[in-house]
């Protein structure tokens, strides 16, 4: 739990000035078979055209993709297959994009931070794949995290759970999305609050989470704002969100700084890749589907307590290398 609590404080300032310019294994089945479609608007053919998904149904990413999917597909005049490839915190479908044909018939969800961390190629987690293995079609939107617990738990707010958590260090279990930006947030808390917690990575991702929660499995989770707002408010009740600003969507639940926890910071960002090689064209055509997706849901995320992104292609890779980059030198000067 505490190996990477010196790399989470030195990479919190970036992570969350990112965020802030810019304004979250096994495989669930073969792919669906379908006709032959031919992209009449781009001119590339597809007997299936995939979306990668690399964490389990019910995540963020799924929920990003899924929001998103009915708008590109009419944009695309084409069936989008949603694949899930889970494992290996996402690595497993990141992978699975890299090595797909660059041919326009395989695009997958990125979560920042974890994309990038494991893109840098950390000793622990030297996944095989980095920045120039895939093409960066958009950053779709951003949640700061929240914490959480089931909506039954016994603590009413987040200071009795923090007096518990204090009374018995390591009594308590938080569940993130395994991986660095899981422990990363995990171990903000820690160092904001002064608890010490021990840390369950889940590696199906947030979609897990609850209803471990709702197991009694463990004590608190952590995820995107949304998730409580969007698809866990029956069944799960957030007690703090990162960041100075609470979330819209939440309005009565507060943020770590005004609780005098300042230094929880960290933000989920999802966007859109494709293998490495694509085609002017392809991109084009996927760049194109997806603002127009973007800008259709664009109105109801704040009610979500998300924030539209919805970047160019250029725009959407110079996001990504200033990460990768900013977060190579922070470790590097780290170790």
């Amino acid at each position: 739990m505490r190996t990477m609590r010196t790399r989470a404080s030195l990479v919190v300032l970036l992570v969350a000035l990112i965020v802030v310019g810019a304004a979250c294994g096994d495989t669930s089945g073969e792919s669906p078979t379908a006709e032959s479609t031919t992209l009449a608007a781009g001119g590339f053919d597809c007997d299936t055209i995939e979306w990668v998904v690399p964490y389990a149904p019910g995540g963020g990413s799924d929920q990003q993709m899924r929001r998103l999917l009915p708008f590109v597909e009419e944009a695309l005049g084409a069936t989008v297959h949603p694949v899930y490839r889970t494992g290996g915190a996402a690595a497993v479908g990141w992978q699975s994009v890299a090595d797909a044909e660059p041919d326009g018939c395989t695009v997958g969800t990125a979560v920042y931070p974890e994309i990038v961390l494991q893109t840098i190629g950390l000793p622990e987690e030297d996944t095989g794949f980095r920045v120039d293995s895939f093409t960066w079609i958009t950053w779709t939107e951003a949640a700061p995290n929240a914490l959480f617990v089931e909506i039954d738990s016994e603590f009413a707010d987040i200071e009795a759970l923090l007096e518990q958590a204090r009374a018995k260090p390591g009594g308590l279990t938080i569940g993130a999305t395994a991986g660095a930006a899981g422990e990363l947030v995990a171990n903000q808390i820690q160092e904001a609050t002064g608890t010490e917690l021990t840390f369950v990575g889940i590696d199906g991702g947030v979609g897990e989470i609850v209803p471990l929660l709702m197991g009694s499995h463990m004590d608190m989770g952590v995820g995107g704002a949304h998730h409580v707002v969007e698809a866990f408010l029956e069944s799960a009740r957030a007690l703090a969100v990162a960041g100075s600003v609470r979330v819209p969507a939440l309005p009565d639940v507060p943020t770590f700084e005004e609780l005098g926890y300042p230094g929880v910071t960290v933000a989920t960002v999802w966007g859109v890749i494709g293998p490495a090689g694509m085609s002017e064209e392809a991109v084009t055509i996927w760049s194109e589907a997806l603002r127009a997706a973007g800008e259709a849901v664009a109105p109801e995320l704040v009610d979500m307590g998300l924030t539209s992104l919805n970047l160019t292609p250029a725009d959407a890779l110079e996001y990504t290398q200033t990460g990768y980059e900013d977060l190579s030198a922070v470790i590097e000067a780290s170790e």
